[in-house]
């Protein structure tokens, strides 16, 4: 049996395809997908050693699996689930050094 896919449509009381929100109009959509594909989160931390499971603005459960990453010698490293950066305060990546 073939999958049916929701028709891509507009107008009150109707549901758009990509977000499955009522009233959303394509451009809401549009702008919803820009702001989710923007720069990734930054986090500044002073250890070397930091771990990511992807949860912050969303709840653990809908993370991803817990990693450890180790920030080298460029001082920053970026989670490989979600893209976030972890930046070695005072290290070459920060903007502002520390001493």
């Amino acid at each position: 049996m073939p999958i049916k896919r929701p028709a891509l449509t507009r107008g009150p009381g109707r549901s758009h395809s990509i977000t499955n929100k009522p009233d959303c109009s394509i451009t809401d959509a549009l702008l919803m997908a820009r702001r989710m594909s923007m720069i990734p989160e930054t986090i500044k931390t002073r250890d070397r050693r930091v771990s990511c499971d992807g949860s912050g603005d969303v709840p653990a459960a809908l993370g991803h699996p817990k990693v450890y990453l180790e920030i080298d010698e460029k001082g920053y490293v970026e989670c490989g689930y979600c893209d976030r950066r972890f930046i070695l305060i005072g290290g070459p990546a920060d903007g502002k050094k520390t001493k």
